[in-house]
């Protein structure tokens, strides 16, 4: 599958930073400069064993991911904040193990670690994270990753 992408840039009001420049006058307002690039998906998947697959294929990423945990972080913090009612010094990290399938669900997800001492939290998280849903891709395998979630009281 071919890839062709475009970018359009303009900086304005970087005036400050003109010192460290080996060219000042061509760090800010110089109107808009363009970019493009493009590249193809390839990959691979073969049966190596009437039990073993392996494949290198196109996947997920990170940056996908993270829009997806982002778009779900309000839903994270209610239970979080709920916990926290019962126990304010509650913090720290829970780090998740998790299988998102090509059709964005998640088929399975566990706590794979935590600084918490929140067993409750750390149940409801999974539960919740099980449900999400990472939006369906062609010619994808399901990937597992590990996932880190930061939980700190607002400021």
């Amino acid at each position: 599958m071919p890839i062709v992408a475009v970018q359009r840039f303009k900086a304005k009001g970087l005036e400050p930073f003109r010192a460290l420049s080996t060219d000042p006058d061509k760090v800010t307002n110089n109107g808009y400069d363009y970019s493009w690039g493009y590249g193809i998906r390839v990959g691979w998947l073969g049966q190596l064993t009437d039990r073993l697959a392996a494949g290198v294929s196109a996947g997920r990423t990170d940056e996908e991911i993270q829009i997806v945990f982002d778009r779900y972080k309000a839903a994270l913090y209610r239970l979080y904040n709920r916990e926290l009612r019962r126990d304010p010094t509650l913090r720290g990290q829970m780090v998740l193990r998790l299988t998102i399938e090509p059709d964005g669900s998640v088929s399975m997800c566990e706590l794979h670690s935590s600084s918490m001492e929140a067993p409750e939290l750390a149940g409801q998280v999974v539960e919740r994270v099980r449900s999400f849903d990472f939006g369906a891709k062609e010619d994808i395998v399901a990937i597992t990753i590990i996932y880190p979630i930061d939980f700190l009281p607002a400021a």
